[in-house]
């Protein structure tokens, strides 16, 4: 009967479902990491650039923080600004003004702003792909339900049932519980039943699989009320044609 359980389960879709998972969550991650690369080398060749750019001369960097209060001081007092215009600042060419600063500290902002959109946009486009692999899953599992049955036919006559099994089943589902009840009936409401099973010889899975389906009939026949003193089982090794799948119930 452990072995019917085991073909149950496999079912349930889990196994679709998690590796697809798995593997878009993955991929978000290394994306993450990849454009995190990117803007940390943005940032440290501009840190190197700018690095460069600065004049090792104490006194030039006086007098461009003296321009940079001057330019501040315009905007508090217009008169003190006219004043401090008024005297001379030798300043070399080729050192760099606080407004050619300011450029590339706005332009060094202006690309991590667009570094984190680009993360941004791309983080969302690998949530949708895995919500949308998420919803064709479900959906196929929906409209493709996997149907799991037991018995593959079943006659009746008068005093005798057989029941013949599907490769590898040895329990009864739920759906054809109720129905070998009313199969197995009249052979309940007998004063003897035996359950035979003929299998091939040598073969002891076969002989495994044929005990245990014998075992399931005789259950439900005690789940009926019949007594277990009342019902014989036996499974017998014959030819190499005969069938584990079959188990026979006569009643006496």
């Amino acid at each position: 009967m452990a072995g019917g359980s085991e073909r149950a389960g496999d079912g349930d879709g889990s196994d679709i479902f998690w590796p697809g998972y798995v593997d878009a969550t993955t991929n978000l991650i290394l994306n993450l990491l990849f454009l995190l690369t990117i803007l940390i080398s943005a940032v440290f060749m501009f840190a190197l650039e700018l690095g460069r750019s600065v004049p090792k001369d104490e006194a030039m960097i006086s007098k461009i923080e003296s321009t940079i209060e001057v330019k501040s001081e315009q905007k508090v007092d217009v008169e003190t600004s006219v004043e401090i215009r008024s005297e001379p600042q030798e300043v070399d060419d080729s050192t760099p003004s606080a407004s050619e600063l300011q450029a590339e500290n706005i332009a060094l902002r202006t690309e991590i702003k667009r570094l984190n959109m680009l993360l941004a946009q791309r983080a969302s486009k690998d949530m949708e792909e895995a919500g949308s692999s998420k919803t064709l899953v479900t959906e196929k599992m929906v409209e493709h339900p996997k149907k799991i049955e037991s018995v593959e036919q079943t006659l009746s006559f008068e005093s005798e049932v057989i029941v013949k099994f599907r490769d590898e089943a040895v329990t009864f589902t739920k759906s054809e519980h109720q129905n070998m009840q009313d199969e197995l009936k009249p052979i309940a409401e007998s004063e003897q039943a035996s359950i035979y099973v003929r299998v091939p010889s040598g073969f002891s899975e076969a002989k495994r699989m044929g005990f245990y389906r014998a075992m399931s009939v005789r259950n439900l026949l005690i789940e009926m009320g019949m007594e277990t003193g009342k019902i014989d089982v036996a499974v017998v090794e014959e030819d190499l044609d005969a069938n584990a799948s079959l188990v026979r119930v006569r009643a006496y």
